[in-house]
């Protein structure tokens, strides 16, 4: 092989990697995020499942520490950017409220209850621009929601 020829091949090689790095980084940090946002979305549907499961069968106890695991998560997702985030939390944590109103309701705990059910009315009321839902609305809410992810489950 020539001088020229070497020269040509390593120019060449240059060239190719580097738009291979200008091609292929930004593909790879969109796809990075979407993955990323579809394992947030995935916990979220998890915890939302496991917090109705344990609302359907389990004791007040039990039914309280899953829904504050869920409030806990979708607190926390809610906190991350926008980019990652797999869908805007406000739904997710009305219903989450609601279904915590509902716990706190059955077991007896009134003020609980309507604190639970005052924070799912303020969350839901920025998702339909200030249109603050009844209690009955939320629960429907949370039914709906229950037979979501029942079907999901299937």
């Amino acid at each position: 092989m020539s001088r020229s020829e070497l020269i040509i091949g390593f120019f060449s090689s240059l060239l190719g990697l580097l738009v291979g790095l200008a091609v292929g980084v930004p593909v790879g940090n969109a796809r990075a995020e979407r993955l990323f946002s579809q394992r947030s979305g995935a916990v979220a549907q998890e915890l939302a499942a496991f917090a109705a499961t344990q609302f359907r069968y389990a004791d007040a106890a039990h039914a309280r520490a899953a829904v504050r695991l869920e409030i806990q998560t979708l607190s926390q997702i809610a906190r991350l950017p926008g980019k990652y985030q797999p869908a805007p939390p406000q739904p997710a944590l009305a219903a989450a409220y609601a279904r915590l109103g509902m716990i706190e309701e059955s077991a007896g705990n009134a003020p609980g209850a309507q604190a639970a059910f005052q924070r799912a009315r303020a969350l839901q009321g920025q998702v339909n621009r200030g249109s603050a839902p009844t209690d009955e609305q939320l629960r429907g809410l949370v039914r709906r929601q229950d037979e979501t992810l029942a079907k999901v489950g299937e």
